[in-house]
């Protein structure tokens, strides 16, 4: 049943409320979203401005020549003129309150006319920057930069004469930073670079800054006279050798420049600079200058030519080029193809070949070769070669457990073997990580990578096998390491990762490192391997060598004991009295009858033969038996040292039986005579320390915490410096050395091992330590690389050294969102904030709930030690967050012309409006970037802005009469909402949002039912439309 058929009503009475509560709801909220004019009003309108690239030391604004800080004045009384006027100058922000002092010496009153702008700078409001009219800072801190963070630069006009404010104060938001300097890249630091033919040498350094515009470089190239110091104090005590200025990252050192002499070592470094030509902006760190580095000019030196590139197979590549007698090595580097930030893959040989293996399949690699002229110097490489590895049409194609047929004609016996280096063992590539051996026949394991399982990196070990010069599997076999349960097949992968980025080791190698190894030296032999090989004749231990050695030497002892009878007195006394009358009567004794030799270890031994022992810390005692002597015959043993008698010292049993026990103890080479009769006969033995080579050195922080944390060989170890100001941190670092093969430090000689490394805070005084595996040094911070070196080896010392780096660990304000985004939020806010004072002003109503979440965005930069690595991180975080939101109740709106029907007592009819808004914005970033990496991990920024709420205005209807008989319900209201979002992309730099009103709905409800015992249902109309299409207010998308 239709409501116009039971009670008829004219709806005139009811629209012009509706509509005018419906008004009074759109005006609302256009209020909470568009901003209004100010309460209050003052004659003078100021807008300061600030012109980039900022200055973060106040000074300058009192001594630069050019604009920096805008202020725009403006008397808005047309009628008013000559007004005398002085302002007032603060800065707030990051824990910074500056301010003006209310009397400003040397400051001139500043005249206003109405209606005429006035335009000041920097150049004009000198005194007000002046230290001497400034609150809030001392004379050390006027001259240093402010910290990093957001700032208010605010100004104020008052009365020149009664100091009554004339003006709002007025603020311009700007983020200021101190720029890091340049980073250098080429060439690298301590490199060898060779000299060409005309003088070509690139320099090229990486701009870090972010807010500086107008920036040149100032290079300066000096040489460094004294290399024996630390090449940073040498360059700072050097003289320019040439200084030029420009805008451009890189500099072409060229014929047209002063000539480098070769051998020498010279130092670069760049200054990063924003100037005018007469004064400078502060706006770099360290005054815009670079770290220093420095190189060494050597000899000229040809790259590789005639390179080429061949496939063989879908992950292997072999590189060939042409011999130059001038290279000692060649190193090939190679990375995919697809920009300069790729890194380069390296790998060393001493031949003209190189396969590259485990590469992708339909790739593109950049590659180059380059060659060494000088040992340990620097390489001339060639010019950047491509290369493309072939489909994968065969790739799933394999002969599992079938003998690959490959014919090996090539004999010749591979001399050295490395670790990384790579040969084939059928059709599989074998890694190697550990290998002894020479001259073809090597020992050792490695890996191989088995695709047809999944590219598993699986651990073989290999025993006596014989490589060829091609580096092909000819003798032997190669083992997989694995039990019937498959225990121990597995992938190495995860242990070959575990190293990191010491890549060469593998991880057995680590945990032997940093063993502690107490063990005393061996002794220092008293012989160099020249002097005696020039006085001896060596005769190998482990074959039996029975030849007579007819040359006698000068120090050979064929005394002859006249005295030796059966009844000799053995003790020492009589030892070194007959020894005595031996020594006495040499000239005439005879050599030993033929037949007659010295036994040891089961081998004969002929006179004047020489018995080679390897070293034995754990055993120095041997024994000799004479034997094929004539019968009867008597016998004194003699042992000399140095040609010298010494047979008290060093034998354990009587001397006048046909054998013989000696203890060696601390030395390496003794004579041993055996008298009989009226002969004797003389063997040497000599004691042989084991060989060995130096193949890295490594460090770490002691620790726990810090088992991960390892550096090798000519790589940086970076420490965090001490948080507390004035305070220097110490560390307590561990250095070690691994050596092949891995010899205790009881086999080794003291002059075998030797450290070099520099005294903190001290650089030119150098500590040494001898014969130690390993060393612990405690650590003091200092802003320059603290370098360790040590010389290891037998025959040939080799050297090698790690570099310590201090970093500055203490955290710091930063914010990663841009300062416009920041502003733009503050402004937004404020501005809402006042809108909503001013509508309860205009439209009062009580019980407002105002719920105001101050925007808050707090970040925070810091440099951490990575655990898991030697490198260190940078972390930077950041949040924001805030927003308003308001709810009201249902408010009732007196309304005059509808006071009559609510007196009569029979209906109550009352207007009535409520809403609810919100507005909030949210965002934040965390984000790492390593030290050595030019790119950040988990950096997921986002910012978002978001805005909802409704106005709800009507008129409820309320029966007060004959509430026992009827249910009466009358309801007719308008809703109007705001709705949308906004979204910041942080790649793009796009900003995009959109706020609107959806669609204004207009709805009613009538319900009038009967109540008691009869009850039917008089009216019941429920209906809502639309009477306005969506409203746009606002979209936004602009790209900064």
């Amino acid at each position: 049943m239709k409501i116009r058929n039971l009670i008829p009503f004219k709806t005139s009475l009811l629209s012009a409320p509706i509509n005018k509560f419906l008004g009074v709801a759109l005006v609302m909220l256009v209020l909470l979203t568009s901003s209004v004019a100010s309460a209050q009003l003052f004659p003078v309108q100021v807008s300061p401005q600030l012109t980039p690239p900022y200055s973060l030391k106040l000074s300058d604004y009192s001594t630069s020549t050019t604009e920096k800080l805008l202020v725009n004045l403006l008397l808005t009384d047309v009628n008013e003129s000559d007004l005398q006027v002085r302002l007032r100058f603060s800065i707030s922000g990051n824990s910074v309150n500056i301010q003006s002092k209310d009397f400003v010496q040397n400051a001139a009153p500043i005249q206003l006319t109405g209606g005429i702008p006035l335009r000041l700078s920097n150049l004009d409001l000198q005194p007000y920057f002046d230290l001497q009219n400034l609150d809030g800072i001392t004379p050390s801190e006027y001259s240093k930069p402010l910290p990093d963070g957001l700032y208010q630069f605010c100004f104020e006009v008052f009365d020149w004469t009664t100091g009554r404010p004339l003006s709002e104060k007025k603020c311009y938001p700007v983020y200021l930073v101190l720029n890091d300097p340049p980073f250098l890249n080429l060439p690298q630091n301590g490199e060898q670079v060779p000299a060409r033919d005309p003088q070509n040498i690139i320099f090229q350094w990486t701009p870090r800054h972010v807010n500086a515009t107008g920036v040149e470089y100032e290079f300066e190239l000096r040489e460094l006279w004294d290399t024996n110091v630390d090449p940073q104090a040498a360059f700072l005590a050097s003289p320019n050798l040439y200084q030029t200025t420009g805008f451009a990252n890189t500099l072409l050192y060229g014929p047209g420049e002063t000539s480098l002499l070769e051998g020498k070592t010279y130092g670069w470094r760049v200054r990063a600079v924003v100037s005018d030509g007469i004064s400078e902006t502060a706006v770099f760190k360290n005054g815009g200058y670079s770290e220093i580095f420095y190189f060494t000019y050597t000899g000229k030196c040809d790259a590789p030519q005639y390179i080429l590139a061949k496939s063989e197979g879908t992950t292997t590549e072999e590189i060939t080029w042409q011999q130059n007698p001038d290279h000692i090595n060649y190193q090939i580097q190679f990375r995919k193809e697809g920009g300069s930030n790729n890194v380069w893959f390296e790998s060393e040989t001493e031949e003209t070949k190189k396969k590259l293996f485990f590469l992708e399949a339909e790739t593109t690699y950049e590659y180059r070769v380059g060659g060494q002229c000088v040992q340990n110097g620097g390489y001339s490489y060639s010019a950047i070669n491509t290369f493309t590895t072939p489909g994968k049409e065969d790739a799933n194609e394999y002969n599992c457990g079938i003998p690959p047929e490959i014919v090996i004609t090539n004999q010749d016996p591979l001399q050295l073997l490395g670790v990384n280096d790579v040969f084939t063992a059928g059709d599989f590539p074998v890694t190697v990580k550990e290998v002894n051996g020479g001259n073809g026949n090597y020992t050792g394991w490695g890996f191989i990578v088995v695709p047809y399982l999944g590219d598993t990196q699986i651990r073989v070990t290999f025993n006596n096998i014989q490589i060829n010069t091609d580096k092909q599997l000819t003798n032997g076999i190669v083992e997989t390491e694995y039990d019937e349960e498959w225990g121990g097949m597995d992938d190495i992968a995860n242990e070959l990762d575990a190293i990191g980025d010491l890549a060469e080791s593998a991880s057995e190698i680590i945990a032997s490192v940093f063993e502690v190894d107490n063990e005393e030296n061996a002794p220092t032999p008293e012989y160099t391997d020249t002097e005696y090989s020039s006085t001896t004749n060596n005769t190998n231990n482990n074959s039996s060598n029975t030849s007579n050695n007819t040359n006698s030497n000068s120090n050979s002892s064929s005394n002859n004991n006249s005295n030796s009878t059966e009844g000799q007195n053995s003790n020492d006394s009589s030892n070194e009295a007959n020894n005595e009358n031996t020594n006495e009567d040499s000239d005439n004794n005879e050599s030993s009858e033929e037949g007659v030799v010295i036994v040891y270890n089961g081998v004969d031994y002929n006179n004047n033969d020489i018995i080679e022992v390897p070293y034995d810390k754990n055993n120095s005692h041997y024994a000799f038996t004479l034997k094929n002597y004539p019968k009867d015959a008597t016998f004194n043993w003699q042992v000399l040292k140095g040609g010298t008698d010494n047979t008290s010292a060093f034998v354990t049993n009587d001397t006048k039986y046909d054998n013989l026990g000696i203890d060696m103890k601390n030395v390496y080479l003794l004579d041993i005579v055996a008298n009989y009769n009226n002969k004797n006969i003389k063997i040497t033995i000599k004691r042989e320390l084991e060989d060995f080579e130096l193949v890295d050195i490594y460090a770490k922080p002691q620790g726990e915490d810090h088992k991960k944390r390892v550096a090798k060989t000519g790589e940086k170890l970076y420490l965090q410096k001490s948080s507390t100001p004035f305070v220097n941190e110490k560390r307590k670092v561990d250095f070690s050395i691994y050596i092949r093969p891995n010899l205790s430090q009881g086999d080794i000689s003291s002059q075998d091992i030797v450290w070099y490394y520099e005294e903190p805070k001290q650089q030119s005084n150098l500590g040494k330590n001898y014969g130690k595996k390993d060393i612990h040094l405690n650590l003091t911070e200092q802003d320059t690389n603290y370098s360790v070196n040590v010389k290891a080896g037998k025959p040939n010392l080799v050297e090698k050294g790690i570099d310590i780096v201090w970093f500055d660990g203490r955290e710091k304000s930063w914010s990663f969102m841009p300062p416009f985004i920041s502003q733009l939020i503050t402004k937004s806010f404020n501005d809402i904030e006042d809108n909503l004072e001013l509508a309860d002003k205009i439209l009062p109503i009580g019980d407002i709930d105002f719920e105001i979440d101050d925007i808050k965005i707090n970040g925070s930069q810091v440099n951490e030690e990575d655990i898991n690595s030697r490198l260190y991180y940078l972390l930077e975080k950041e949040n924001v967050s805030g927003g308003i939101s308001v709810t009201s109740p249902d408010i009732t709106i007196p309304i005059p012309v509808l006071e009559p029907l609510n007196r009569s007592g029979i209906l109550k009819i009352g207007p009535y409006i409520n809403f609810g808004f919100s507005i909030s914005a949210e965002g934040g970033v965390e984000r790492k970037k390593y030290i050595e990496s030019t790119t950040y991990s988990k950096d997921e920024s986002y910012f978002e802005l978001k805005a909802t709420g409704c106005i709800n205005a009507g008129i409820g209807v309320e029966l007060l009469v004959a509430k026992n008989l009827l249910d009466f319900n009358v309801d007719f209201k308008a809703s109007a909402c705001i709705a949308g979002s906004g979204n910041y992309n942080f790649e793009s730099k796009n900003l995009i949002a959109e706020f609107y009103i959806p669609p204004v709905v207009l709805s009613g409800e009538i319900v009038i039912q009967t109540k008691g015992t009869l009850e039917f249902e008089l009216v019941n109309w429920n209906e809502s439309i639309s009477i306005t299409d969506k409203i746009p207010i606002s979209k936004i998308e602009h790209t900064f």
